[in-house]
């Protein structure tokens, strides 16, 4: 395996670029297949839940001009500049950059936007397209939720994305349409998400949000013809794009699964993966001796390879392996099915161990170390979602201290300084009902949207082509301040992270400590070449 940089990590090499979020008291106008995807997301979405059956949500668009453009320009995220923002929020203040210059931030305090006439048009904006009528732009939101490891898998997806059409609808809509959700359920069934994505090209103006890990095969979604009888495809700005076929396509573009240094290489002797580091570096400027173990899915047959990349960066930086080094458990996996591991770490004092497979897993090992009387640990780290509420009720005191990283603001605690955040916990009624997966859908919601917006803008008739042309173009997404600055255009991951710790019973910010902020240190992402295909 080779990588671009060894240099050794310590605590001066952290944080040195912290990205405050920009975002974050306002809502201004409008991360791996490989090693960068969040990882063991086949069991994180939910412990239980009913799924619901296949639904359409649709809401009456605002009918009065004054509320036909607040919320709706409102949630439009991650734009630098949009049509009317600068006249619909209050300045306050400046932030001094990096380079010294200074960004000015608006309306601090203020959520709301006035009426303008720039953003949104007095009819229907001009379209030409499959999904598009005079009065609905219909979008298809596939996701697997009845499942046999895991009923209920992506429900939360699937009511996130139904809140934010709401939120859209009840606030004057998109491009002067009825934003609706075509969502159905794949049931983590290959067969059932190729024949939906094959549905949803002849009704669909796009898929938003979809996480259909089994949707491996693309070839219906890039044939897909439009309304101009043209072979553009299908946009999938999918939540989660599991697999090299999907993540690879070139209509899929996935926040959280950003990884276009190895879509360029996939086919070579040697792929080069883009790793997100962030949680190994923090580690090193700990000051402690680590070494352990690391623990990978092995549900999926792509999880090792997804995930290992990873682990190894994480051995280079300084944590040393221990025994095998890396293991595999499945997510359905007994407390019984852990003792070898556990074993190890006994065996040689670990101070380290990592767990990628699922939230319950992590909570197994957890109480699997307790019995066996492992008390050399220093750091517990979770790359499997932990960042769940029921993964401290149901392991209680003995998660105490797991740590985990997040792309995102740590929502539990941050969401009501989040406008894009806060209007979505409102309308779905608690912070509960989000997940971190369910987030990734949110986030690719408003990308959509905030793309189908600057085409409006900017007179283009929408079209599929026209969205994939915008989105390619989209270069500093933050998605109003869940996330910190992306690269979508270019498919290139954030190097933005923060961590959190369980602490006393709930989750806690620990780094940067600052809320709201996010350390985007470039050296976060680190470039490995490694064969994951044999």
């Amino acid at each position: 395996m080779n990588r671009t940089r060894s240099d050794a990590i310590g605590p001066e090499d952290i944080g040195r670029r912290t990205h405050r979020v920009r975002s974050a008291r306002r809502w201004r106008g409008s991360r791996r297949f490989a090693a960068t995807l969040l990882p063991a997301v086949l069991l994180v979405a939910a412990c239980s839940s009913d799924a619901d059956k296949d639904a359409s949500t649709t809401a009456a668009p605002a009918t009065t001009a004054a509320t036909a453009t607040t919320a709706a320009t409102a949630t439009t995220a991650g734009s630098d500049t949009t049509a009317g923002s600068e006249d619909t929020a209050t300045t306050e203040g400046t932030e001094t950059s990096e380079a010294g210059g200074t960004e000015t931030t608006a309306g601090t305090e203020t959520t709301e936007v006035t009426e303008t006439t720039d953003t949104v048009p007095a009819g229907p904006a001009p379209a030409d397209e499959i999904g598009i009528t005079d009065t609905e732009i219909h979008v298809a939101m596939l996701a697997d939720v009845v499942t046999a490891v895991n009923p209920g898998l992506f429900k939360k997806s699937i009511d996130v994305i139904n809140a934010w059409a709401e939120i859209v609808n009840e606030n004057g809509g998109l491009a002067g349409r009825t934003v609706v959700v075509d969502s159905v359920d794949t049931k983590l069934d290959p067969n059932e998400s190729r024949n939906q994505a094959i549905n949803a090209c002849s009704n669909d103006f796009a898929m938003v949000g979809s996480e259909a890990l089994l949707l491996l095969d693309m070839s219906d979604v890039e044939a897909c013809v439009d309304a101009q009888g043209k072979a553009t495809g299908l946009p999938n700005l999918a939540g989660l794009a599991f697999g090299p076929d999907q993540a690879c396509s070139p209509l899929t573009y996935a926040v959280s699964s950003l990884q276009g240094t190895y879509c360029a290489t996939r086919t070579e002797p040697e792929q080069t993966i883009t790793v997100q580091t962030g949680d190994a570096r923090y580690f090193q400027t700990l000051g402690l001796d680590l070494h352990g173990i690391w623990i990978y899915n092995s549900d999926i047959a792509t999880a090792k390879a997804t995930q290992l990349p990873t682990f190894e960066e994480a051995s280079i930086l300084g944590t040393k392996k221990d025994g095998d080094g890396f293991y595999a458990s499945s997510g359905s996996a007994p407390q019984s099915a852990l003792t070898p591991i556990v074993q190890v770490l006994k065996r040689n004092d670990s101070t380290f161990a990592q767990n990628g497979s699922t939230p319950p897993n992590m909570v197994l090992f957890r109480k699997e170390a307790e019995l066996q009387g492992v008390d050399s640990v220093k750091v517990w780290n979770c790359s499997a979602n932990c960042y769940v509420d029921y993964f401290i009720e149901t392991g209680g005191s003995s998660v105490e201290g797991t740590y985990q990283m997040l792309p995102t603001v740590p929502f539990f605690d941050e969401y009501e300084e989040v406008p894009a955040l806060k209007v979505l916990v409102d309308k779905l009624g608690g912070v509960d009902k989000i997940d971190s997966n369910a987030l990734a859908t949110y986030v690719n919601a408003l990308l959509f949207q905030d793309a189908v917006e600057k085409i409006v803008a900017s007179g283009t008739v929408l079209t599929r082509q026209a969205l994939l042309d915008q989105i390619a173009a989209t270069h500093d997404f933050d998605a109003g301040g869940i996330l910190g600055p992306t690269d979508v255009g270019n498919r290139s991951g954030s190097p933005c992270m923060m961590m959190v710790q369980v602490v006393d019973g709930t989750w806690k910010r620990v780094f940067p400590e600052e809320p709201y902020a996010f350390d985007c240190t470039p050296e976060n992402l680190v470039q490995i070449k490694l064969n994951t295909n044999g």
